[in-house]
């Protein structure tokens, strides 16, 4: 939807940034996943 918007209005070369970037930060959030979840672990007490 996005994408469509963009190429109506710029070029289908500016278009293709969008997925793109959204690509970029699943990347990067799935990089940091690890620490982010070792993070969320401390500050959770165990339920045990």
């Amino acid at each position: 939807m996005g994408t469509g918007w963009i190429a109506d209005h710029y070029t289908q070369a500016s278009a293709s940034l969008l997925p793109m970037l959204c690509f970029g930060i699943i990347a990067c959030y799935g990089f940091a996943w690890k620490g982010l979840f070792a993070r969320d672990m401390i500050r959770r007490p165990s339920r045990h």
